[in-house]
């Protein structure tokens, strides 16, 4: 992926954190040190040659309440194991009915 297409799925991400938090470019650009209009030519990938430095993106994220390898990168982090929410007995019962191999008629007059 070149720098251009980083800068711009950056300036994507930004531009929907942003919204998503309901700030203002002139707010973001606070936090990252920079005026209103600079937010702008991130979010639109427009006179800008390379992302801001990782610390200004941390405290973005932080800002933005959003994950900094997110903003970053857009990878996507793994839940966090307390926002994992166990199965229960019937939804695991379910699962594994619904599983293909377990709906073969023969398999049935078994159980």
């Amino acid at each position: 992926m070149t720098t251009q297409n980083n800068l711009i799925d950056f300036g994507k991400r930004l531009q929907r954190a942003r919204a998503m938090a309901h700030k203002t470019q002139a707010q973001v650009g606070h936090i990252m040190g920079c005026h209103a209009t600079m937010v702008g030519h991130y979010e639109n990938a427009r006179m800008v040659k390379k992302m801001p430095p990782y610390d200004v993106i941390l405290q973005v994220s932080e800002y933005l309440n959003v994950d900094h390898d997110w903003l970053a990168t857009g990878y996507e982090p793994s839940p966090k194991q307390e926002e994992i929410k166990p199965l229960s007995i019937d939804d695991l019962a379910n699962y594994i009915w619904d599983r293909p191999q377990f709906k073969n008629p023969r398999f049935s007059d078994l159980v």
